[in-house]
């Protein structure tokens, strides 16, 4: 059985691939562990398709998160106060989602070619977007919690090797379900025998 009602133990994942599909599962907590510095965040994957990252800011482990940004489609990461590509992804899922296409496909294209919107798009753009559910990130662009996260996501997908002494460390749940993982190969995976399944 690969649930119980204890604690989680944590586990660190080592293989860049295992990491990668634990990141994305769907649910995923976990802690990197650099030198001086660790930080928890959470993943977890929208109805959109895209991912949002948030980062633990308070004293609940489960629960005292804040948005940094998403991960969107083509696998990059967005600060989502920022990026104007972060805008760019919310005006192409979360207007479509309500219905003004050309509303969607014009921003789209505006941010696509580095030019700014204005501030009725800018604020049409952001309605739309508390309407899909996305939320703007108020962590600063210097944050080291932001760094600590874009840099963890450019070696990743980059498939750089992370240098000593960085650590990946679930939080001994399953990356898809949350549920807890009790079965040694599920912890070393991040993820139970039946979301495994899923995933292949």
């Amino acid at each position: 059985m690969d649930t119980a009602s204890d604690t989680s133990v944590a586990a660190r994942i080592m293989a860049q691939e295992a990491i990668a599909a634990f990141t994305k599962a769907g649910r995923a907590y976990f802690t990197l562990v650099g030198k001086t510095m660790r930080f928890t965040f959470r993943v977890v994957t929208e109805k959109t398709g895209c991912h949002r990252v948030e980062v633990l800011t308070g004293p609940e482990n489960t629960d005292s998160y804040t948005v940094l940004g998403y991960i969107d489609g083509a696998n990059k990461f967005h600060h989502a106060n920022q990026v104007d590509a972060c805008r760019a992804v919310i005006a192409r899922n979360a207007v479509n989602k309500y219905g003004d296409v050309g509303k969607a496909k014009s921003f789209f294209g505006i941010l696509s070619a580095g030019r700014a919107l204005n501030e009725k798009q800018a604020w049409a753009l952001l309605k739309a977007a508390e309407r899909a559910g996305y939320v703007i990130s108020p962590i600063g662009s210097e944050a080291p919690s932001l760094k600590a996260f874009g840099w963890f996501w450019t070696m990743l997908t980059a498939r750089l090797p992370f240098p000593a002494p960085f650590e990946f460390w679930h939080a001994g749940r399953c990356g898809r379900c949350g549920r807890l993982l009790t079965d040694p190969v599920s912890i070393s995976l991040g993820v139970g025998p039946k979301c495994a399944e899923i995933g292949r």
